[in-house]
C-alpha cells in the first residue's frame, strides 16, 4: 500500500491505525529490506532495482558504526497508545543522542525506534552502547545494539553508505534485549580496551555470508 504511493495518514485510515503506528511498522520494514525510500521499497517488492543514478561519494573513511533498536517496540506502541509512545520515543531519542555525543560520536539518522551512529573508534562506539543501555533502562526501555568497523562512504548531507552499514544492520538482527553484539573486526581493533568479548562463532548473515560475532561487555 505504502509502496504504491499512499501516505502514512491514508494507510492508517484504510487500516484503522494511527499514522504513528504506520510509521513504526514502515521504519522496521525499511531496515529489514535494506531500503531508505518508498521508491526503493516499491522496486524491492516488485523484484527490480530502482532506476536511480548513484549518489556522488564525498570520501571514504575508516569508522565504527552503531545500530540500536528498541526491543518489542511495536507491541509497546500498541499497548500504551500513540500519545504515550510518542512521548517515550522523544525521551529515548534525547537520551540516545546525549549518550552518543558524550562518547564522541554523532547520530547519522533515526531508524524510527533506534539510531544509526558513527564513531572514530570501536571503543567509543562500545562506550556509547553501554551508556545508551544504561540510560534507557531508567526509562524502562529494552534496547539491543550492534557495532561494526570498516570503510564508510561519506555522502552529501552527512549520510553514509557502504557494505559495512549492511553488516552492522544484519548483526543487529542477531542481538537480543540488552545485548551488544559486535563483529570480529570490532573485537580485534578493540582488543586491550576495557571490554571483554565472548565469541558466538560464525553466523551466516543474510546477504553477507559467514561472520564471526561476539557479545561485548565492560570488563568490570
Amino acid at each position: 500500500m505504502v509502496a504504491e504511493g499512499v501516505t502514512n495518514r491514508e494507510a492508517g485510515a484504510r487500516l484503522f491505525l494511527s499514522p504513528k503506528t504506520i510509521e513504526v511498522h514502515l521504519s522496521r520494514a525499511y531496515r529489514k529490506l535494506g531500503v531508505r525510500t518508498r521508491t526503493e521499497l516499491a522496486h524491492r517488492l516488485a523484484g527490480s532495482p530502482p532506476a536511480v543514478e548513484p549518489a556522488p561519494i564525498q570520501g571514504r573513511t575508516l569508522a565504527a558504526v552503531l545500530f540500536t533498536d528498541i526491543v518489542g517496540s511495536t507491541n509497546r506502541a500498541v499497548a500504551i497508545g500513540d500519545r504515550q509512545w510518542s512521548a517515550l520515543l522523544s525521551r529515548h531519542n534525547h537520551a540516545t543522542a546525549a549518550s552518543v555525543e558524550r562518547a564522541g560520536g554523532r547520530v547519522i539518522e533515526s531508524t524510527g525506534d533506534g539510531v544509526l551512529a558513527g564513531f572514530e573508534t570501536p571503543s567509543s562506539a562500545l562506550r556509547s552502547a553501554v551508556a545508551i543501555r544504561r540510560a534507557l533502562r531508567k526509562l524502562d526501555i529494552d534496547v539491543r545494539s550492534a557495532i561494526h568497523v570498516g570503510e564508510l562512504e561519506q555522502m552529501p548531507g552527512g549520510n553514509v553508505r557502504g557494505i559495512m552499514v549492511h553488516v552492522a544492520a544484519r548483526t543487529l538482527s542477531q542481538a537480543g534485549a540488552g545485548q551488544i553484539v559486535v563483529t570480529k573486526a570490532v573485537q580485534e581493533t578493540a582488543r586491550g580496551t576495557a571490554f571483554v568479548f565472548k565469541s558466538r562463532d560464525e553466523v551466516d548473515l543474510r546477504g553477507i555470508g559467514p561472520v564471526e560475532l561476539f557479545d561485548a561487555e565492560p570488563a568490570n
